[in-house]
């Protein structure tokens, strides 16, 4: 093989590579906030389920987001024109989920104050039991704001980063246009 055919197989699945590195960051991350007990802290304070649905989504979309690269970078031999078009609609979806995580996250947020306000029902100030239980359905309801909030706009900034990737590479500034 020589030195440019090496290099038009190195271009043509670049978008792939760039790929398979964000999903494996994204995998080894994952595996130390398992570890450091990250994840079972949100799934234990977010009893909306709202993160958890948001990290299914998000690695349904991942995943899916991979498919689409690897079907881009190795041609599959339809017609270029064919498969460009297929696959940009296809991307929209992935914008469109990223957006998703982040209203999903606010969602969360506004879920969590009303929970956290919630405590100020019938709270007598001169009883201390009335207080402690005011102070934990704050602390709880904060809890869930700021862990659905962080989870959806995480999940969203990961999600276009693999989508900007994809698009990118869909403008043609990845491929070698004497395909």
């Amino acid at each position: 093989m020589t030195s440019a055919a090496r290099s038009f197989t190195m271009t043509k699945h670049l978008i792939f590579l760039r790929w398979w590195v964000i999903a494996s960051l994204i995998c080894i991350s994952s595996y130390f906030l398992y570890q450091f007990g990250i994840c079972e802290e949100i799934w234990k304070t977010d009893s909306t389920l709202i993160s958890g649905g948001i990290v299914g989504v998000f690695g349904i979309m991942t995943i899916w987001c991979g498919i689409k690269t690897f079907t881009l970078s190795h041609g599959l031999r339809k017609s270029r024109n064919d498969l460009i078009a297929t696959v940009t609609n296809q991307e929209r979806i992935g914008w469109f989920v990223a957006d998703l995580f982040t209203m999903a996250g606010f969602v969360g947020t506004i879920w969590g104050m009303i929970v956290a306000l919630k405590g100020f029902e019938g709270v007598n100030p001169s009883d201390i039991t009335s207080i402690q239980h005011l102070i934990s359905s704050l602390v709880h309801g904060v809890s869930i704001a700021l862990y659905t909030t962080l989870t959806g706009l995480v999940c969203s900034a990961l999600l276009k980063i693999q989508y900007f990737n994809l698009g990118y590479a869909l403008e043609g500034r990845d491929n070698n246009e004497e395909e």
